[in-house]
């Protein structure tokens, strides 16, 4: 919230948008229908870094939550 704060989350009509903003999201380049590259667009903020090594901490646990159980699948 303090990357954003309470307004700014109300900006973006959906989720795929604000991960697209935080640049969570591939940058599918398509071309009749196939994908070109589905790569991540480069650059970085605060709040992009934090979610990441949240889930790479989620993953690295020893017992077995939901949410592991998620990020492996």
């Amino acid at each position: 919230m303090s990357e954003v704060g309470l307004e700014g989350i109300k900006k973006f009509p959906s989720a795929k948008d604000f991960c697209s903003w935080l640049r969570l999201a591939p940058n599918n380049k398509l071309s009749d229908g196939k994908v070109l590259s589905s790569k991540v667009s480069k650059g970085s903020n605060r709040l992009k870094i934090t979610l990441r090594n949240t889930a790479n901490a989620i993953g690295n646990l020893k017992d077995s939550t939901p949410l592991r159980a998620f990020f492996k699948k």
